[in-house]
Formats: C-alpha cells, structure tokens, sequence
C-alpha cells in the first residue's frame, strides 16, 4: 500500500542500470520501467529468466519472464 522507488533490476545474474527519474511507482499503479544494460549477449530467445525488483526500501519482488528475440 506505499509509493515505491526502484533500486535496480536482476535478469538471471545480469545488473540492470534503472533510468533515474521513472523508477517510482504508486501503490496500485502499473507502470512500465525502463532498464539499461551495455551486452545482452547472455541472454537466449526462448529461454526463461529470474526477473529481481529491488526497491530502495529493501523489498525484493520476483517473477519470471521469456526473453524474446529482436
């Protein structure tokens, strides 16, 4: 039920950079966010990956996700 401000985000093991100034949401909110990382190359059309929310709070939220190709 609070406002939460993300941190940054994991894909499998791969660090993503959050873009500042997009990464607070409101309780209830669906927002989109925008992540940057340099080298994709780890990652496989088809294969499924651990996605890790951290908010600066200290929260983790998880789920999965299949990555796609193009």
């Amino acid at each position: 039920g609070a406002t939460a401000t993300i941190d940054k985000i994991v894909v499998g093991t791969t660090d993503f950079k959050v873009q500042s100034g997009n990464n607070t949401i409101s309780a209830g909110e669906t927002a989109w966010v925008i992540a940057y990382h340099n080298d994709t190359s780890g990652f496989t059309a088809g294969a499924a990956y651990t996605v890790k929310i951290y908010t600066v709070a200290g929260n983790v939220y998880t789920t999965q996700i299949v990555a796609e190709s193009g």
